[in-house]
């Protein structure tokens, strides 16, 4: 389903599900005051996990024009959103950088085929 909206906890615990079928499992579990789903909050996307209550929970839904008037309006958030992307952005980076070295694929060369490296 297309993500039009984040959502803060506002109370209670929320497990973050990854993966389908025999292979769905708990990546996380998250508490009040977590903000779900933010890049939808930007741009039109899909949700990369599913949300599940793990208790009784409250949530705060924040629709994408009502985050881009709370911008406008505090600049501070935007800063610790950007601040936030920005690490989530290079946690990815090096994630992909470790899955490339162990999969002994040169990313910078587009001649080697995958497992061909050159030292």
């Amino acid at each position: 389903a297309r993500a039009d909206a984040g959502f803060v906890v506002a109370s209670g615990e929320v497990h973050l599900v990854e993966g389908e079928g025999e292979a769905r499992h708990i990546a996380m579990t998250v508490g009040r005051g977590t903000l779900l789903g933010e890049m939808a909050l930007m741009a039109d996307t899909r949700r990369p996990s599913s949300a599940v209550t793990a208790t009784d929970c409250d949530f705060i839904r924040i629709s994408r024009p009502l985050f881009r008037r709370m911008l406008q309006e505090y600049p501070e958030i935007a800063a610790l959103l950007h601040q936030r992307i920005r690490d989530d952005f290079l946690s990815m980076a090096n994630r992909i950088l470790a899955l490339s070295e162990t999969l002994e694929f040169d990313l910078g060369d587009d001649d080697d085929a995958p497992g061909d490296r050159r030292d």
